[in-house]
């Protein structure tokens, strides 16, 4: 199996106020590109969603468990990465 067959390619249509909140988010982070922004954005909203969809069969104490934790990980990827962008700035000076 090769490696590419392990994942999905999106096509988006965003609207030009999309792009530039996106761009944004893209600057503040340090990523590459803005469809490496979009792509990081999408896989955090479906996380979080998909979280709160999931805990309707929980009890609450396993639903706040499990939303807490996807919470804890997105604020961790968004520090690493606004860490990473700070690093770099400064190495720059």
């Amino acid at each position: 199996m090769s490696k590419n067959s392990d994942t999905v390619n999106i096509r988006l249509r965003l609207s030009p106020e999309d792009v530039s909140d996106i761009e944004m988010v893209r600057e503040f982070l340090g990523l590459k590109s803005t469809s490496s922004a979009a792509a990081r954005l999408v896989v955090w909203n479906a996380k979080m969603l998909a979280n709160a969809l999931r805990s309707d069969g929980m009890e609450k104490d396993e639903a706040a468990e499990s939303f807490s934790g996807t919470v804890s990980d997105v604020v961790a990827d968004a520090t690493r990465l606004a860490m990473r962008k700070f690093i770099l700035s400064e190495v720059g000076k």
